[in-house]
């Protein structure tokens, strides 16, 4: 059987105690959080050794705001037996139909001296003050059980939601941060569709007592800031960004398509659009602020280095390049924990692209230089909580591996450049397999010219403007016969999404 969904409610129940008393989930809501915890039998040396270090650790649970509540199959009078002998200072429940276990996903089948047979699974639900399911502990170490636990409870004051996109990737991963006096919103949305309604549900059924005390978003894209403005006015309370994603934000929601410049129009001409395609796209220009609320009017800046305490943890601010111009990722070391934002996402690649405000500008290498970075300062355990897709494990090999990705696109586009001289745009195949059109099409195209622009800098590609005024691209390296030998690569992308 499977086990409730994290992030959502845990499943209702109303039990006897070892008095025969009924305790419900309930009870706690809003006010503590709770261990939930099956084991199999009462008395037996297993269940004995996790339950009396439990009992050793009753003031550690009591400053986390935690209470822990035991489920066994027992009757209540055995219940009552196993706390006397023990001295035991927490609840034990009985569940001797096993209808709670197996609402929770605790009861299947178990194997002993080769036999088989239908039993309690030993497993841990660690349930928020919010009434939501947090973790799940379904290897339990019956001897350290007490101390895996307390370590999870400290990552409690992180709740994670997901609001809709209206796109291919339908989703963004937002953060709560529950501090003392009140909660940090990582990351806003879009100002689009249910949204702000959205919103307002998570103040009423979340946040508890607690109001919202800041904002935080980790870079300017719409989906990331578009509800900034409006939740720092619905609070009143302080906006933190960068420096530079702040800026670039601001001058972005200013925009209209009489701003589109002479050199945004040679930009795509240089790239290989056709003038037809070059003025539809500048009738279609400035629409960043139509998936936004007005901007903050302040902010307070996020540097590099600095840090901000949240609820007794130092998270640091560490700044990420090439996606954005100054991208925020906060890592706490007490959590080893990282929120990444788009800087690091597990299974799509961040597009990383060249813009029309800096033609001959070289984000990808400021990409490498943000992940080589990231593979010095953070550890290889980290859990990781991005903005898209789902958290995960295994930092430094995501990190080794969008290196490689891009190294090998790189490495086709000059192999592409031997014996013809492309364009950008006739140079997409070589880094995306699917078919591509309207703004997928264009993002596929800076990031193309972010790669090409690389090679340039480089100097590893040169490059030609032809009659019609775009660029052609042709390789110009002598070691790059012996790197195709040195390097099999299989270029692919599942993108371009606007992550």
């Amino acid at each position: 059987m499977a086990f409730p969904k994290i992030g959502n409610l845990a499943p209702a129940f109303t039990l006897q105690d070892q008095n025969g008393d009924k305790v419900s989930l309930k009870d706690f809501r809003g006010r503590q959080h709770v261990v939930l915890y099956f084991y199999p039998r009462a008395m037996t040396p297993g269940c004995t050794v996790q339950a009396c270090g439990i009992r050793d650790s009753e003031k550690s649970f009591a400053k986390l705001d935690a209470v822990v509540l035991g489920v066994s199959p027992d009757p209540v009078n055995k219940l009552a037996k196993f706390i006397d002998k023990q001295n035991l200072n927490f609840t034990l429940l009985s569940d001797e139909d096993h209808a709670v276990a197996e609402k929770y996903g605790a009861w299947g089948l178990k194997k002993f001296m080769g036999k088989e047979f239908m039993g309690v699974l030993r497993t841990t639900f660690i349930i928020g003050k919010d009434g939501r399911l947090k973790h799940v502990m379904d290897k339990v170490k019956t001897k350290s059980h007490h101390d895996d636990v307390l370590a999870l409870l400290k990552e409690s004051g992180i709740l994670g939601l997901r609001m809709p996109l209206p796109m291919a990737l339908d989703h963004i991963n937002l953060y709560l941060l529950e501090d003392t006096d009140g909660w940090w919103i990582v990351d806003t949305g879009i100002a689009l569709g249910p949204t702000q309604s959205l919103w307002e549900g998570v103040f009423e059924r979340v946040l508890g007592d607690k109001p919202v005390k800041a904002v935080l978003s980790t870079h300017f894209h719409p989906d990331h800031i578009g509800m900034a403005g409006w939740l720092c006015e619905r609070w009143r309370v302080p906006f933190y960004m960068t420096q530079g994603e702040y800026f670039q934000g601001l001058a972005y929601s200013r925009t209209t398509s009489e701003h589109y410049s002479w050199s945004s129009e040679e930009m795509l001409r240089r790239v290989g659009y056709d003038d037809a395609t070059i003025a539809g796209m500048k009738s279609s220009f400035g629409g960043f602020g139509s998936v936004i609320t007005p901007m903050p009017g302040a902010f307070r800046r996020l540097v590099d280095g600095n840090s901000l305490t949240i609820n007794g943890h130092q998270w640091q601010i560490l700044i990420g390049r090439g996606h954005s111009p100054e991208h925020a990722c906060l890592y706490s070391s007490t959590l080893n924990t990282l929120i990444s934002g788009d800087q690091v996402i597990p299974r799509i690649t961040s597009n990383i692209s060249v813009s029309g405000s800096e033609p001959e500008g070289n984000p990808l290498r400021d990409w490498f230089r943000s992940l080589e970075r990231f593979l010095e300062l953070l550890p290889a355990d980290a859990l990781v909580l991005p903005a898209h897709n789902t958290p995960f494990y295994g930092l430094h090999e995501r990190l080794r591996f969008l290196i490689d990705h891009h190294e090998d696109h790189l490495l086709a586009l000059e192999e592409a450049c031997q014996a013809l001289e492309p364009s950008t745009l006739e140079l997409l195949p070589v880094m995306f397999k699917r078919e591509l059109s309207g703004h997928n099409l264009e993002m596929a195209a800076g990031e193309c010219l972010a790669h090409l622009n690389y090679l340039l800098q480089r100097g590893q590609l040169a490059r030609t403007l032809d009659e019609s005024g775009c660029y052609r691209y042709r390789s110009v390296d002598d070691t790059l016969p012996l790197r195709l030998r040195q390097r099999h690569h299989t270029p692919e992308s599942e993108g371009p999404f606007e992550v």
